[in-house]
């Protein structure tokens, strides 16, 4: 639950919005409002006593993600680390040549994300659970092709 009045033309995408079906009405009325949703998820995560584990995983996860939860959800951004495992810049990694990144790394990030979805067996993408579990798959192959 989101003021729509923080919503404005600047800082509203559209697009966003169609991609993740969530209007700025829905945003409006429905959920926990943040101040209240930042407590519940800190309690929850302190309550698993593994301060300190939690690294965030994602495409964007640190210019997005945690910029948001550092300026709305200050009680949980006091649980994550400066640590972001940030899968945009590990296929760039594995896309290098030398100095160079090769021109077709887009197109590999694609068929590696593709592939994962399949894996999966549906496709919920921009849902959060879906996501999340997408990303630790991709965090994963990456990890065994590190070790190889």
């Amino acid at each position: 639950n989101y003021p729509t009045s923080f919503w404005d033309e600047e800082n509203w995408s559209n697009e966003s919005g169609l991609i993740h079906k969530i209007s700025k009405d829905k945003l409006q009325s429905d959920g926990l409002n943040i101040k209240d949703l930042d407590q519940l998820t800190y309690t929850y995560l302190k309550d698993l006593h593994l301060e300190g584990l939690f690294i965030p995983v994602g495409f964007n996860v640190g210019s997005f993600d945690l910029l948001f939860i550092k300026k709305e959800m200050p009680k949980l951004n006091s649980l994550l680390s400066h640590r972001t495992i940030e899968l945009n810049s590990l296929f760039l990694l594995h896309s290098r040549i030398g100095e160079k990144i090769k021109e077709n790394w887009g197109e590999n990030k694609n068929a590696v994300i593709s592939n994962q979805i399949s894996k999966l067996k549906e496709n919920k993408l921009h849902s959060a659970g879906f996501d999340a579990k997408l990303a630790l798959l991709i965090l994963d192959q990456f990890s065994v092709s590190l070790v190889e």
